[in-house]
């Protein structure tokens, strides 16, 4: 097997679990909606209601932001001690 498609094909030894990719999506989404959400608040800060839409969007997303922290926290905590 030459070089190249060694490094190609994952370690059998490599036991770190993969992030799935659907999951990795959904949170790139939702950066691009937070993002967005804060263009939209700034153009139309004269609209309450649209402002208070927009409040509790964003308080969701900073929720799913923390969730995904803190799971991600307890991964690495894992694989620390893991390999120690």
């Amino acid at each position: 097997m030459t070089t190249i498609a060694a490094e190609a094909q994952p370690s059998a030894s490599s036991s770190a679990p993969r992030a799935m990719p659907l999951y990795q999506l959904f949170m790139l989404v939702l950066c691009v909606l937070a993002l967005l959400g804060i263009v939209v608040q700034n153009a139309l800060r004269q609209d309450p209601e649209i402002e208070a839409i927009l409040d509790v969007a964003d308080f969701l997303i900073c929720v799913a932001f923390a969730i995904d922290f803190v799971v991600s926290l307890r991964r690495s905590r894992t694989r620390v001690t893991r390999a120690t």
